[in-house]
């Protein structure tokens, strides 16, 4: 499955952890809002690849929880849990998505979870400026980081993908 990785931003939730424990809501809101722009993309591109034959897959695309892993904040977007509908053992949702995403040897690949991060991809970093800016001009931002260092300047970081 592609991954979905924000550089950039990790500049701006390093200042807000400058701020102390006020920042985590904040950096979590910001994934939070990505994840929920990344979840609709998800689901559009399976939709459009027709890939909701139970609607198993579709209905468990989810954003999980914010977590620290190797000191970054992270969420991720995939389907989640099995379906046990027709079959005598469970497949989980995530190998459904990538068998159909990669093909095998008699099915051709659609690339469709990759089509999903890229249309998510510039409205997710929109979604998570827009949660930053939303806080800065909340008046929540101490005095000392009152001196512009914490402006966002329409454009914070950039987004990329790595296939894992």
């Amino acid at each position: 499955m592609a991954r979905f990785d924000v550089t950039g931003m990790e500049q701006a939730i390093k200042s807000l952890e400058k701020l102390g424990d006020g920042a985590a809501p904040v950096a979590d809101a910001m994934l939070h809002a990505a994840g929920s722009v990344m979840v609709e993309g998800w689901q559009y591109s399976a939709a459009k690849h027709r890939h909701i034959r139970t609607g198993a897959m579709y209905d468990s695309i989810k954003a999980t929880k914010p977590k620290i892993i190797s000191g970054v904040r992270t969420i991720y977007v995939y389907p989640q849990g099995t379906d046990k509908q027709d079959r005598n053992k469970p497949v989980r949702n995530a190998e459904k998505a990538f068998v159909l995403n990669y093909g095998r040897n008699n099915m051709d690949a659609d690339h469709w979870a990759e089509e999903a991060e890229d249309v998510s991809e510039s409205p997710a970093q929109d979604a998570m400026e827009n949660v930053f800016d939303g806080f800065l001009l909340s008046g929540n931002v101490p005095p000392a980081a009152g001196n512009g260092a914490y402006r966002s300047s329409g454009q914070i970081g950039a987004a990329t993908f790595h296939q894992g």
